[in-house]
């Protein structure tokens, strides 16, 4: 068993936030859980990552966001040099919210998936019925 102390650039090292990080938000009556795959591959990646859980359904909106920019602000990710936000559906609502509140200034890209804010092309009856010729 090595009971070795750390030399002090190893906890150095060890203290210094890392450049880059991820904030990911899930989905509707979602869990981190939906988010972990993509948080373990941004870690493998050499990303601080803050996979961050929220109550979506049973507060409302500004007790989220605040809950959120609580969970946020102490999370070691948020301590990057370039902070980047990834959220899932009502995850990317959330952080555009989140955004509009308390927009950091290290904020680097941000992006939405499966995001509901985006209108859905339907195709109308006609055009069904013509592509079906």
């Amino acid at each position: 068993m090595n009971l070795r102390a750390p030399a002090w650039h190893d906890t150095h090292a060890i203290m210094q936030p890392h450049t880059q990080s991820v904030i990911l938000l899930h989905g509707f009556g979602g869990h981190q859980v939906q988010t972990a795959l993509l948080a373990r591959r941004l870690r493998g990646a050499g990303y601080d990552v803050a996979n961050i859980g929220y109550p979506s359904w049973r507060w409302p909106l500004p007790r989220v966001i605040d809950h959120l920019h609580a969970r946020i602000i102490a999370s070691p990710a948020y301590a990057a040099t370039t902070v980047h936000c990834v959220g899932h559906s009502m995850g990317g609502l959330m952080l555009r919210a989140w955004l509009a509140r308390h927009r950091p200034d290290h904020l680097g890209a941000s992006s939405c998936s499966a995001r509901p804010m985006a209108a859905a092309r339907l195709p109308t009856f006609s055009t069904a019925c013509a592509s079906s010729r």
